[in-house]
C-alpha cells in the first residue's frame, strides 16, 4: 500500500528554488522540468507571482552551479541589455500569505 503524503505548497516552492540554484550546470533539462512542474502548482494554488533569472551574485551562493540566468551587457541591472545564458536558473516568487493552510496531495 502506497503512503499518501500532503505537503504545503510553500515547502515545495522552497525545495524547487533550492534545486534550481544548487544543481550542477549539466542538469539544465531537469531544472526546466522542475520549473514547469512548479509553475503548474503555483497556478493551481492561485499563488503564481512570477520569477527572476538568477544573477552571478545569486549564483555565487550555489553549492554546485556556475551558469547564470541573466547577465547585463552594461555590467549591472538596468544598464545595457539583459542576456539569458541559462534560462533554467530561476527563483520563483510567491505571496506566502496566499499559501497559508494550502496543501497539495502527493502520491
Amino acid at each position: 500500500m502506497a503512503l499518501k503524503k500532503t505537503r504545503h505548497v510553500g515547502e515545495l516552492i522552497d525545495m524547487a528554488n533550492h534545486f534550481l540554484l544548487n544543481t550542477a550546470d549539466e542538469a539544465k533539462g531537469e531544472r526546466l522540468g522542475v520549473a514547469s512542474f512548479l509553475e503548474s502548482i503555483l497556478h493551481q494554488a492561485d499563488a503564481y507571482k512570477g520569477f527572476n533569472y538568477l544573477s552571478a551574485d545569486q549564483m555565487s551562493k550555489s553549492f554546485r552551479g556556475k551558469s547564470v540566468g541573466v547577465v547585463w551587457t552594461g555590467g549591472e541591472p538596468g544598464i545595457g541589455k539583459p542576456e539569458f545564458p541559462d534560462q533554467s536558473r530561476r527563483m520563483y516568487h510567491v505571496d506566502r500569505r496566499l499559501l497559508l493552510g494550502r496543501k497539495i496531495s502527493l502520491g
